[in-house]
C-alpha cells in the first residue's frame, strides 16, 4: 500500500551517538476522532520529552514557518499529536498543493537552499503538485508585469524574483503571501506554500499537465520516486522572459546542460524531451520559432492520480479498497471488521500521511542493507527518549 491505513508507533528509549535501542515497541490503530481509540496491547504512558526546539531556520520538519513566539497553539489535531512532541507544534499545511509523502527540506547539496524531497514511494504519472483555480489570495498570486517588477526597491525585487516564474505573455507570479503585505516588507516573507521550493533540474523528476478546466496548474511524477528523491522540474518548460539573467547549473544530472537560460526552450532536444509538457506560453512561442505546430500540455485524469487530493474532500474515501465500507462488510472475522472500522479515512488518513513524512523527514529514517542482517531502518538524526519515531 502507498498509503497509511494502520499506523505502528516505536518509542525511542534510550540514546547514543553510535546506535539507537527501541524497546517496548506497541501497535497503535489510530481511528477517526468521531470514533472511540482502538489500542491493541497498548499500556497508557505519559509523555515525557517537551515539545522540540525550532531548527535554526525556524522551519518545522514539513518546511513549514513555525508561528510567532507568543501565537496560540492550537489544539492536538489527533492522538498522534498528542503523543508526539514534535508533531503537537507541527504547522499544519493550509494549502496542501503538494503530496503528503513530500516535504520541504534543506539542502545539504546540489548548489543548497531548500528542496522538495519525497519520504514515501510515489509512481510515474501520480499528480505531485495541483493547484485549483479560483483558490484564494491564501493560495494564488496576483500576476504582475515584468514593468511592475522593474519598480520594486531593489531588495523587495530580489525577494519577489527568488520566487518568480512566469505564467503567460508578460505575466509574472510569486508567493501568494506578496498579495497582502507592503512591498518594503517582502524580505521578511515567508510561505506557507512549500511547492514554492521546488528547483530546477536538466533531468527533472515531474513535469507539467493538463488537470482540465478546475485546475490552475498541475503536474505528475515523470518517472517511480523513491524516498529520497527531490521533486524538480526543468525551468526550460516555464521560462522564457529573454532580459532574465542565466546562471550555472548545479542540478549534477548526467544530461546536465551546465548553464540554465530563458533561451533554453529553444533547444531542439528541450523541445524533443518535454513535448506535451510545455505551459502554453513557452509552447506557442516555439511553434512561431520553428513553423510547427506543438502539441498543448498532455490531459490527465485527475480524479485517477490524486487519491490524496480526493482524502481532502471525501470523508468516507481510502485509497485501499479493502477498507471501503462495501469490502469491510464482508471481512471474514469481527477482529478483522472491527480494525477496519477504526481506519482512518478522509481528512483523519490525509493529515496522518503529512505527519508520518514529517516524522521520517526529522529523524532522517533510511532503510539500510548489511550482510547477515539484512534491510535494517537507520536513523540518521538523534530522537529525544519518549518521542514516535514512527
Amino acid at each position: 500500500e502507498f498509503s497509511l491505513h494502520s499506523a505502528t508507533v516505536l518509542y525511542a528509549a534510550r540514546v547514543s551517538t553510535a546506535s539507537l535501542v527501541l524497546v517496548d515497541a506497541r501497535c497503535i490503530v489510530l481511528c477517526p476522532s468521531s470514533l472511540p481509540r482502538c489500542l491493541v496491547n497498548t499500556p497508557n504512558r505519559s509523555m515525557t520529552a517537551g515539545p522540540t526546539a525550532p531548527p535554526p531556520n525556524d522551519l518545522a520538519p514539513n518546511g513549514l514557518p513555525y508561528p510567532p513566539m507568543g501565537t496560540k497553539r492550537p489544539p492536538p489535531r489527533n492522538e498522534w499529536a498528542r503523543l508526539s512532541p514534535t508533531l503537537t507544534v507541527l504547522p499544519e499545511d493550509p494549502v496542501k498543493s503538494t503530496h503528503p509523502f513530500v516535504v520541504a527540506q534543506a539542502r545539504d547539496g546540489v548548489g543548497g537552499g531548500m528542496g522538495l524531497f519525497v519520504y514515501l514511494g510515489i509512481r510515474a504519472g501520480e499528480v505531485v503538485w495541483a493547484e485549483r483555480k479560483g483558490a484564494g489570495g491564501s493560495t494564488t498570486a496576483i500576476p504582475r508585469t515584468r514593468a511592475w517588477i522593474d519598480a520594486l526597491p531593489p531588495t523587495s525585487r530580489a525577494a519577489y524574483q527568488h520566487f518568480m516564474y512566469k505564467t503567460g505573455e508578460d505575466e509574472y507570479q510569486s508567493l501568494a503571501e506578496f498579495n497582502d503585505v507592503p512591498v518594503e516588507r517582502y524580505p521578511e516573507v515567508r510561505t506557507v506554500d512549500v511547492s514554492n521550493y521546488m528547483n530546477h533540474s536538466c533531468d527533472p523528476t515531474c513535469w507539467f499537465v493538463d488537470g482540465g478546466d478546475e485546475w490552475e496548474g498541475a503536474m505528475v511524477a515523470r518517472r517511480d520516486l523513491r524516498p529520497g528523491d527531490e521533486l524538480t522540474f526543468d525551468y526550460a518548460t516555464s521560462e522564457d522572459d529573454d532580459r532574465a539573467e542565466s546562471w550555472v547549473c548545479a542540478c549534477g544530472a548526467p544530461s546536465c546542460r551546465g548553464h540554465v537560460s530563458p533561451q533554453d526552450w529553444g533547444l531542439p532536444q528541450v523541445q524533443e524531451a518535454y513535448r506535451g509538457h510545455f505551459l502554453p506560453h513557452v509552447a506557442d512561442r516555439i511553434a512561431h520559432a520553428t513553423g510547427e505546430p506543438i502539441p498543448s500540455l498532455e490531459p490527465v485524469d485527475m480524479a485517477e492520480s490524486t487519491w490524496w487530493l480526493r482524502l481532502q474532500a471525501d470523508p468516507a474515501y481510502a485509497p485501499s479498497p479493502a477498507l471501503m465500507p462495501s469490502a469491510i462488510a464482508g471481512r471474514a472475522t469481527e477482529s478483522e471488521r472491527a480494525l477496519a472500522r477504526c481506519a482512518a479515512r478522509g481528512a483523519a488518513l490525509e493529515l496522518l500521511n503529512r505527519q508520518a513524512a514529517a516524522l521520517i523527514a526529522q529523524h532522517r529514517l533510511a532503510v539500510r542493507e548489511r550482510e547477515h542482517i539484512g534491510r535494517y531502518i537507520e536513523a540518521g538524526a538523534r530522537i529525544p527518549r519518549g518521542e514516535v519515531v514512527m
